[in-house]
């Protein structure tokens, strides 16, 4: 089960759908909070995050995971082509970056390289 950490409405939605195609159950949650408490209710194999969210942002989240010692694979999606920020992601412990928009192919590559395509 995946864990998709997105406030856009349709962005969730899509990629809740793309999961499915791949074979793959989702979950989502809008917030850091609701992503924390997702964390501990369920077992998850893997979490993607938005980096814009609503109060906080994506990196505030990952570093909470991986400061609880989780080392649940971490796709960050960024609509920001800010290479700080991206590049902060991952040193803070996401585990790949992909831009939005994206293509289902490039995607599909990303998921099969976390081992999220069944």
């Amino acid at each position: 089960m995946i864990l998709v950490v997105e406030d856009n409405l349709l962005e969730r939605q899509l990629l809740i759908d793309i999961l499915k195609e791949f074979g793959q159950a989702a979950v989502f949650a809008t917030s850091r909070e609701e992503a924390i408490s997702a964390m501990s209710a369920r077992k998850l194999d893997g979490m993607i995050v938005d980096l814009k969210l609503v109060g906080t942002n994506g990196t505030t989240l990952i570093a909470a995971i991986r400061g609880s010692g989780s080392t649940i694979p971490i796709l960050v999606l960024s609509g920001q082509p800010d290479p700080e920020m991206l590049s902060n992601a991952v040193l803070i412990g996401a585990d790949a970056v992909m831009l939005k928009p994206f293509r289902i192919a490039d995607l599909e590559r990303m998921f099969e390289s976390l081992g999220w395509k069944k």
